[in-house]
């Protein structure tokens, strides 16, 4: 089953990620998380390595990927990200 709406369904927190995932693993995981947890709520945001979010790293799925990643390595030491609302 898959989240119909946003919200639906707790999301996990992803503050410790780096600590307790290899970064393969990882990878495989934000690609195709119902290949990892077919249960999950988690939605797949990456159609053939494309992202839809066109303005962040041109769209290029593999690099958002690897700047979340980044992101989550600094454990916690990470900002809130912005949201465009402040």
């Amino acid at each position: 089953m898959l989240a119909l709406e946003v919200f639906e369904s707790e999301g996990i927190n992803l503050a410790y990620t780096a600590e307790r995932l290899l970064p393969d693993f990882y990878r495989r995981w934000f690609r195709a998380p119902t290949s990892i947890d077919p249960q999950t709520k988690m939605p797949a945001y990456f159609d053939e390595g494309k992202s839809p979010l066109t303005d962040v790293l041109d769209g290029d799925g593999e690099k958002q990927i690897s700047a979340v990643w980044e992101y989550l390595k600094l454990g916690e030491k990470m900002q809130a990200p912005k949201t465009g609302a402040e």
